[in-house]
């Protein structure tokens, strides 16, 4: 049964472009988004509103599912309006709402639209954010874009930085502003609560989703790095205080972003572990290996200098940028050479460059996967890594790894 929750009446009373909603667990976020665009969509004649998340199974467990509980709870729902194949439903004015998933590049840089929801927006890249933000504009006369951004804050990410947006607004909900959440769900979370007083795994798991606010990523890989100003790190390399290792090169296309990184090093004293300055230089789609060339060249006149550590399981792609003249070539790869290269990374002090907003969105979220029973094991997951794997590729290439981690194969 649909409804009035005070979730819901808390979003409804927002009023900027960009309608950033964080909370915990059972807070009713997207049940009370979703309401919002089904009514824009019946005010409004002839706009165009999307609902985005990471994949399609995603939505169709989630966002799908509630929309269509929302239309037959309140009775608005038709069924012949549903078009199951492209995931779109259409009003009786001409209004469309769509579903669709962040890794289908072609839907990104689709067509324009009035109102967007990115559903669970911490799990998609900034790229794509800005991809489909750009595309959500006012319609003239008729109505103003809204973007409506939902998340739990189960680690820091690039929304940090959209939340500075002028035209940006935050809310904090809990299931606590769920006039309809369970009491079989209140009182799981009360037990967590209890649990949360002597363990520290449900210290953060309670801050997170019972609370709704900032917490440590569970399973993070990279949890103790720095960043650094632009302008301070510039400062560094223009005085020769750091080495520049090389530039690596993660190869996407269509779904996976290619992915180009640098690392600088500077030796550390008395004993001290030698630090690593990261920094991104390009993330993005849909890039020829031509244009790539291209960019690196503009952006670098040493481009045939300096070295570029690729994945070697793109020889092609190496061999045609070297043709272009970039000194390239492909990592070693062995038994291992995942965890291997982690290792080798989390030996030296980390240091990010804080202009680098995908390669700081990958620091926070790269993680272990874990098992059923919440157990940490000893793989990543394969997923925000594009840029950490280029960064891998040159550490492994560049820098000798002295403990016994490393594999037995040779590199």
């Amino acid at each position: 049964m649909f409804r009035y929750t005070t979730t819901l009446h808390k979003i409804r009373s927002m009023d900027q472009k960009i309608r950033i909603v964080c909370g915990g667990s059972s807070a009713g976020k997207t049940f009370a988004i979703l309401p919002e665009m089904v009514n824009y969509c019946i005010t409004y004649k002839n706009i165009l509103a999307s609902v985005v998340s990471e994949s399609m199974p995603h939505l169709r467990r989630g966002a799908i599912r509630d929309f269509e509980n929302i239309m037959k709870d309140t009775g608005r729902w038709i069924r012949s309006h549903w078009n199951k194949t492209t995931s779109t439903y259409t009003f009786s004015n001409g209004s469309v709402l769509e579903f669709f998933s962040a890794d289908q590049p072609d839907r990104l840089r689709g067509a324009r639209r009035q109102i967007l929801f990115i559903n669970e927006c911490n799990n998609i890249s900034m790229e794509a954010f800005n991809q489909l933000a750009i595309r959500t504009q006012s319609k003239q006369n008729v109505i103003n874009a809204i973007v409506f951004l939902d998340y739990n804050p189960v680690g820091s990410f690039w929304i940090d930085k959209v939340s500075k947006d002028i035209h940006a607004e935050f809310l904090r909900v809990t299931y606590r502003d769920n006039e309809s959440v369970s009491p079989d769900v209140i009182d799981f979370f009360k037990q967590r609560e209890e649990w949360a007083k002597t363990d520290a795994y449900w210290e953060n798991w309670v801050k997170v989703f019972v609370n709704g606010q900032q917490g440590q990523l569970m399973g993070a890989i990279f949890d103790n790095y720095t960043k650094i100003k632009t302008t301070t790190l510039d400062t560094l390399i223009d005085n020769d205080e750091v080495e520049l290792l090389g530039r690596g090169i993660d190869f996407g296309f269509s779904k996976d972003p290619v992915a180009v990184s640098e690392v600088w090093k500077k030796e550390g004293v008395k004993g001290n572990r030698d630090t690593l300055y990261l920094r991104e230089l390009i993330y993005q789609t849909e890039t020829l290996n031509s244009e790539l060339y291209d960019e690196l060249k503009e952006r670098d006149i040493h481009t045939r200098d300096n070295l570029y550590v690729a994945d070697s399981a793109e020889p092609k792609s190496i061999r045609e940028l070297s043709r272009y003249g970039l000194r390239i070539k492909g990592v070693k790869k062995g038994k291992d050479s995942i965890n291997w290269g982690i290792n080798l990374l989390k030996e030296h002090e980390l240091v990010v460059d804080e202009s680098s907003h995908n390669l700081v969105s990958e620091m926070d979220n790269y993680k272990w996967q874990t098992n059923r029973g919440g157990d940490v094991l000893n793989k990543p997951e394969d997923k925000w890594n594009h840029l950490l794997d280029s960064i891998r590729y040159i550490v492994m290439d560049r820098i000798e790894f002295n403990n016994d981690k490393a594999p037995s194969v040779s590199f």
